[in-house]
């Protein structure tokens, strides 16, 4: 393909010709969206200029170096730099279209019906990391708060390709990836986004291929239906540290159509053509769990209903969900099947083996901790053990001695992303990164402008190919806290790429300046595993994150990184890396002896097919945590080793989570199961004072209100 060099264009090159509105796009755009450019608007150091629908200027014959049309090609341009300036609470800048449905941003499209926008567009322009952000979703809350990006189509230059990213839940950092290869920097490809009934799809035509991915977001995770959504298409670049002059983005777009229908009734209706499960076989140890992940022909399939069994005495092997999650029973070999609900003549088959479980002892792959106060280790030493360290960060590293010698990173230069990092070999199951870390200070950056902020420093595991520029991150712990002033209090370790609190022992994730803190990560790639695609996070030996998600998926882990970021300024120190391949999990069996089990989460009715992962914790907090879960009575359930629950089949059973050092600690639940033949649906659930119905999502209740719910049958 012919590829349009990078405009260098200012105001004074441009004329009407170059007016949007001389666009075939301009009546899609007058009627459906803005754009938000990457400077401020007149008279303002802090809001980000915008044009078009429900702004202050209109499109009609607007232009600018930023957002332009080309007569030559007849495409939009959408230029942005780098160092452009920023909407409010985003790392990136943007030349990016804005669906408005209506005249406030708070008007959007919910999970009903088909939604639909498609666009043509090129990247011609990327910037060092190659990544571009072409179109996505964005959820919103309907009072217009901020949600997360349910779907993500991003260019990535480097690797020639285009990503298309679900985010697995709402509350998580989990994405599922799928990749169009092979496309240049110049070449045009079509993209066709569609939310159909809860259903995401993306479809992507260029040079002969077509592609579409699709993931099910309301099935996966209910909770979606609590935001509403928008379309964003156009140029949001992911680079925010490349320091060349100029250094920016271009996206070129010849069609835009949005199209939005309420009614599921108009959906088309696609039939199941054929069932597949990804994993043709499955080995387990007893106890152990995975979940079979379906695939369907087409991938548009309208109603993906199946029903999960197991053949014949299998049964008493492994037990199944309605999801696909399995649980080994006993030694032996079963047939899991799933089959089309709408048409049980597409079937698919899994054959599972369950054997003894292989425990597998930890290794350790690398060690690093820094020398002997007689024999400190050298920066030039740790480059040549394999640590990578860049020319800028040299200078901002030191090994301090002091009798226990460490390496200091003292961050004083806000144009450096100071950090090291540690490629090994792929390892494809869990793996154990433990380090101590002791932060001296943390400095505001941005003291001078409107949005002074702490600094940041950041600790990575990742996954990377050989030949990969760009790792994909899986497990994430970064400093957290609240600016005072010139200084940052409340100091805390956040987990995962979302940054968020600790969901367990939270007040043992807390620091103070000049302390060391042991961090721990033990992340397991995609491995089909229980805890595949997940991280569980340590903080000084307390579990501050059970199974968290992973940012990206990978099907291994090779690389570790240490860095402070860009434009963040910290003195802080790191000491005794180790990494292990394996789970080497810091508790220790001196930890004290737990007064008594809690339970948050588990059900006392459950239906043959339902399935829940048991919230159970030892207590107090710095209580010895190693669980055991079995079942004591019954046959009705069965439970993994982990505290996966699943209801085999109608009848009671009682479920005991036991101390694993001191089992005479322990907490039971009665479960009772019921099949389909002894229920009755609720078919709506309603508050007693008539303020609506539950299920459709519209109640609004205040903060500690009292209030009493009625199901309907």
């Amino acid at each position: 393909p012919t590829v349009i060099q990078a405009p260098v264009i200012e105001e004074n090159q441009l004329t009407q010709i170059n007016a949007v509105s001389n666009s075939c796009m301009y009546e899609e755009l007058k009627k459906n969206y803005k754009v938000q450019l990457p400077v401020f608007k007149e008279g303002s150091t802090a809001s980000i200029k915008e044009v078009g629908k429900s702004s202050e200027i209109a499109f009609e014959n607007y232009y600018d170096k930023w957002f332009y049309y080309d007569p030559e090609d007849k495409g939009l341009v959408f230029y942005t730099l780098v160092k452009g300036k920023k909407t409010a609470n985003t790392t990136y800048t943007r030349t990016e279209l804005r669906e408005m449905m209506g005249d406030k941003s708070s008007d959007n499209w919910g999970w009903t019906g088909t939604h639909r926008m498609t666009t043509e567009e090129c990247v011609t322009m990327i910037p060092q990391n190659g990544k571009v952000m072409v179109s996505q979703v964005h959820a919103i809350y309907p009072n217009g708060d901020n949600g997360p990006v349910p779907l993500k189509v991003i260019y990535e230059g480097n690797e020639k390709r285009l990503a298309v990213s679900f985010l697995r839940s709402c509350d998580s950092n989990a994405n599922q990836y799928y990749y169009f290869n092979d496309v240049e920097l110049g070449q045009r490809f079509k993209t066709t986004i569609e939310f159909i009934a809860g259903s995401a799809y993306v479809t992507i035509e260029s040079e002969g291929r077509t592609e579409t991915y699709g993931y099910d977001l309301l099935k996966e995770d209910s909770d979606w239906a609590a935001y509403l959504n928008y379309f964003k298409a156009g140029n949001y670049i992911q680079d925010s540290s490349d320091p060349r002059e100029g250094a920016g983005s271009v996206v070129r777009m010849y069609s835009l159509d949005t199209y939005h229908d309420n009614d599921n009734a108009n959906n088309k209706y696609y039939p199941v053509e054929t069932i597949s499960i990804e994993q043709e076989t499955v080995r387990l140890g007893e106890g152990e769990r995975t979940r079979l992940t379906p695939v369907f022909e087409p991938v548009k399939a309208t109603n993906k209903e199946l029903v999960w069994t197991v053949a014949g005495s299998g049964s008493d092997i492994v037990s199944v969900d309605q999801q696909g999650n399995i649980v080994a029973k006993k030694k032996g070999c079963a047939a899991v099947l799933a089959y089309s609900k709408e048409n049980p003549a597409k079937a698919a088959k899994c054959v599972v083996t369950v054997g003894d479980t292989i425990k597998k002892d930890a290794v350790l792959i690398y060690e690093q901790d820094f020398g002997t106060e007689s024999s400190p280790v050298s920066l030039q030493a740790l480059k040549a053990s394999g640590i990578e360290i860049s020319d800028d960060t040299l200078k901002l590293l030191s090994v301090v001695n002091g009798g226990n010698p460490h390496l200091r990173f003292n961050d004083t230069d806000e144009t450096v992303q100071t950090k090291i990092g540690y490629r090994f070999n792929p390892v494809s199951g869990p793996v154990t990164v433990s380090m101590k870390v002791k932060v001296d200070s943390n400095t505001i950056k941005g003291a001078d402008t409107a949005k002074p902020s702490m600094s940041y420093s950041y600790f990575y595991t990742y996954g990377v190919d050989s030949t990969q520029d760009i790792p994909a991150v899986l497990g994430c712990i970064r400093n957290r806290g609240k600016r005072s002033g010139d200084s940052v209090i409340d100091n805390s370790w956040g987990l995962t790429k979302g940054y968020i609190a600790a969901p367990l022992n939270v007040s043992k994730t807390s620091y103070n300046y000049g302390e060391w803190v042991e961090l721990t990560m033990i992340t397991t790639p995609s491995d089909g595993s229980a805890n595949s695609n997940t991280t569980t996070y340590y903080i000084n030996g307390y579990k501050a994150g059970s199974q968290l998600g992973n940012f990206d998926e990978k099907k291994f882990v090779s690389q570790i990184e240490f860095m402070v970021g860009t434009k963040d300024m910290m003195d802080l120190s790191v000491d005794d890396i180790k990494i292990y391949d394996g789970i080497k999990a810091p508790q220790s069996d001196n930890a004290a002896r737990p007064e008594s089990i809690s339970m948050e989460k588990l059900p006392e009715v459950m239906m043959v097919g339902d399935s829940c992962l048991i919230a159970a914790k030892a207590k107090p907090d710095d209580a010895y945590e190693g669980l055991v879960y079995a079942v004591v009575s019954g046959d009705s359930v069965t439970v993994s080793k982990d505290g996966f629950i699943i209801a085999s089949k109608a009848g009671d059973s009682v479920v005991r989570i036991s101390s694993s050092l001191y089992p005479d600690v322990y907490i039971e639940q009665k479960i009772q199961v019921f099949d389909e033949t002894q229920y009755i649906p609720v078919t709506g659930i309603k508050l007693e004072d008539d303020k609506g119905n539950m299920l459709d999502g519209q109640v609004k209740i205040k903060v500690d209100e009292t209030f009493k719910l009625v199901a309907n049958v």
